[in-house]
C-alpha cells in the first residue's frame, strides 16, 4: 500500500456526489505499479474487488484515470459500469 494523496478524499467525495452513492473512502486500499494489465492489456488502474485500487504510476497525479476507479469502488461494479448512465461526467473533473 502506499500513502494516499489528500486530494483523492476530495475526488472520492465528488465522485459519490456525482453518481449519488456514498461509498467508503477509509477502505479503499491503494497500490502503485510499474505496470497494470488486464487480460493482457495495459491500464491506467485497476479495481480487485472489493477494495484494492492499483494504479499504474504515471497515472497517480490524474483526475480522470484515479476517479474512474473510484466509481468502480463507489459503485462495486466492473467493465458494465462503462455503459451506464451517468459514467462519463462522473469519470473526470
Amino acid at each position: 500500500m502506499v500513502p494516499v494523496p489528500t486530494v483523492y478524499a476530495e475526488w472520492y467525495a465528488k465522485t459519490e456526489a456525482c453518481l449519488e452513492v456514498r461509498g467508503d473512502f477509509e477502505a479503499v486500499r491503494w497500490f502503485v505499479a510499474d505496470t497494470v494489465m488486464v487480460d493482457g492489456a495495459p491500464k491506467a488502474g485497476v479495481l480487485r474487488f472489493p477494495d484494492d485500487v492499483t494504479m499504474f504510476a504515471e497515472f497517480t497525479a490524474y483526475e480522470t484515470p484515479v476517479r474512474h476507479e473510484m466509481a468502480h469502488h463507489i459503485m462495486q461494479a466492473g467493465d458494465e459500469l462503462h455503459d451506464a448512465r451517468g459514467w462519463v461526467p462522473c469519470q473526470s473533473g
